[in-house]
Order: C-alpha cells, then sequence, then structure tokens
C-alpha cells in the first residue's frame, strides 16, 4: 500500500498534536476515506517524520496525534543549489517541483538581462507563496522528508555575491569550456548550478560569471535546450555523478 503522507507546519515529536489545514484535512477525510484512529505519515521542514494518529476533525481542521517520530537515513550525498533565472510561470513551477525530486537543498530564483518576466514585490510575495505550496506536493510525492530553501527573487548581482559562498558554481553555457564536471566534484562540497533564461545569458553577465571563485562554463548538450529542460538535465547530471563517486 502507498504510503499516505502530509504535511505538518508544526513539530513532529511523540506524543505531539499535529493540526493538519483544511485542504490536507478534505484530502484525508473526503478523498482518502480515512476516520479516526487511522494511522498516517507526517513530515515538517527540519527532516522529522512521524506516524501520526487521526484523533479527530474540526471545521478548522484536522488533529492528529504522533505515536512514533524518527530521523530519515540523509542519503544526500552533497548540498545541490539550483540558481535559476526567472521564465514563464508554468514553467517555473516545473522546475520548481523537478528540483524538490531531483534533492536540491536550495532554490535561488533570479532576474536577468534576458529574462522576460519581472516581479513587483506584491507579485513575487504571491510567487514565494505558491512555489512553497509547489515544494510541499512535491516532497509529500517523492518522500522527501524536508523542504529546500526557497530564497526571494535576486537580481543578477546579488546572485554573484551568494554563488561566491559555494564551493563549486557550475554556470550552463552552449559554449561553456568544462563538459567533463566529475573532476571537479567532491563529497560534501556545496554545488551550485546557474540556468540562464530562453535567451541565455548576456555577455556582461558572463564576465561577472568569471569573478566567482571556482566558477566553471560548463556545456552539457549540443542542442540548444528551454531553460526547464536544462534544470532538470542539469540536477539530474550532477546527483548522477555524485552517485557514481559516492560508489568509488
Amino acid at each position: 500500500m502507498k504510503t499516505r503522507r502530509f504535511f505538518a507546519h508544526s513539530r513532529c515529536r511523540q506524543g505531539d498534536t499535529i493540526i493538519l489545514s483544511r485542504q490536507q484535512c478534505h484530502h484525508l477525510k473526503d478523498v482518502l476515506r480515512l476516520g479516526i484512529g487511522d494511522t498516517v505519515r507526517c513530515f515538517s521542514e527540519t527532516g522529522l517524520e512521524s506516524e501520526a494518529r487521526i484523533a479527530s476533525f474540526a471545521d478548522s481542521g484536522a488533529f492528529l496525534t504522533v505515536i512514533e517520530d524518527y530521523s530519515p537515513s540523509d542519503t544526500r550525498l552533497c548540498p545541490l543549489i539550483l540558481a535559476q533565472s526567472l521564465v514563464k510561470a508554468s514553467k517555473m513551477d516545473f522546475i520548481i517541483q523537478k528540483a524538490v525530486e531531483l534533492g536540491c537543498t536550495e532554490i535561488i530564483p533570479f532576474f536577468s538581462d534576458h529574462s522576460i518576466i519581472q516581479l513587483d514585490e506584491r507579485r513575487q510575495e504571491s510567487k514565494q507563496k505558491r512555489w512553497y505550496a509547489i515544494a510541499v506536493e512535491a516532497a509529500k510525492q517523492c518522500g522527501r522528508a524536508d523542504l529546500p530553501v526557497i530564497h526571494d527573487c535576486v537580481p543578477f548581482a546579488r546572485l554573484v555575491d551568494m554563488l561566491k559562498a559555494y564551493d563549486i558554481t557550475l554556470f550552463a553555457d552552449p559554449a561553456g569550456t568544462t563538459s567533463d564536471i566529475r573532476p571537479l566534484l567532491k563529497p560534501g562540497c556545496t554545488t551550485a548550478v546557474a540556468i540562464g533564461p530562453e535567451g541565455g545569458f548576456s555577455p556582461a553577465e558572463k564576465e561577472a560569471a568569471r569573478q566567482i571563485p571556482n566558477c566553471h562554463t560548463w556545456t552539457f548538450n549540443r542542442n540548444t535546450a528551454r531553460a526547464e529542460t536544462a534544470a532538470v538535465a542539469a540536477l539530474s547530471i550532477i546527483a548522477y555523478e555524485y552517485e557514481l563517486i559516492s560508489q568509488c
């Protein structure tokens, strides 16, 4: 039987009471047809999972009692950061979802010279809430016990400063000078990959990237890929390479 997993905004320690939202309560009660006394799995942002028993239903949501908590073994081989230039809404939603499934620990949306999408403060707040909800659903589906940090959208200059904090930065560019990244990757290193918009990075942005320590322009496909394709391909390659390294 498929494990039924729900997201808890509160901690999931044994004896605690978890309150699920009305939306999750509807799914629990009306879709899955679960009732008082049934058990489900819950997880929170902290990476803690628990088995919880349904105690009661109310207009505000469902109340569950944690009967056992545990910390899943962390199989992540390295912190993986996706810096993604803003693209159209449905494509960005897809990228967030797949980044969660592929194990990203941080997602940094950014504005670039060729970005078509621009967000004011109100729209940015709305996008953040939507991306957070997508991340929660993706984590529930793929079995993750934690959520990635989704940063506020930043200008490219700010992104450059942020990337300097990571051990390795891979700057996706069809004209890049690096194709084999395995010699660059080390277990435990924070690895960031930057994906540009549909029009690619501008010459000024490529020049700025050269100022980032341990930054490598990376080409992994002869063809020009869409932004969402490039993001999924890049993350998959990095995850695969780290998996091979771990087996050596």
